[in-house]
């Protein structure tokens, strides 16, 4: 905020829907296939989504479709993507070990091979 000069955060509950969607979609297909329900205890009474916290989308430019296997964006030489970006979908937990094993993974092929 300009005017007090602090940071204000202007977050609504409502922004999460979305992600709550995507995680959804994936928990209904893993329940279904092995016959596992959901847990209405974790965040309150009778409520199986949280609304305070972040079910981590990631994708936008997929390892393999918009990279090659190292995070090589096609058509850009020099231009790779080391994120979050790179996984498909939507791992419904903090993702952070996964996307550094992937970035260290790349980017050491990346310093062998392009520099």
């Amino acid at each position: 905020n300009p005017a007090t000069g602090k940071v204000e955060l202007n977050w609504q509950t409502a922004w999460k829907q979305p992600s709550i969607d995507m995680a959804k979609t994936i928990f209904d297909k893993i329940n279904a296939r092995e016959g596992t329900i959901y847990r209405s205890d974790l965040f309150g009474t009778d409520k199986v989504w949280g609304d305070h916290l972040t079910y981590h989308p990631l994708g936008g430019a997929v390892l393999g479709k918009a990279t090659d296997n190292y995070g090589r964006l096609h058509g850009h030489p020099g231009l790779y993507v080391i994120d979050g970006a790179l996984i498909p979908g939507n791992t419904s937990v903090n993702p952070f070990v996964t996307i550094t094993a992937l970035a260290e993974r790349n980017i050491e092929k990346i310093i062998a091979t392009d520099l």
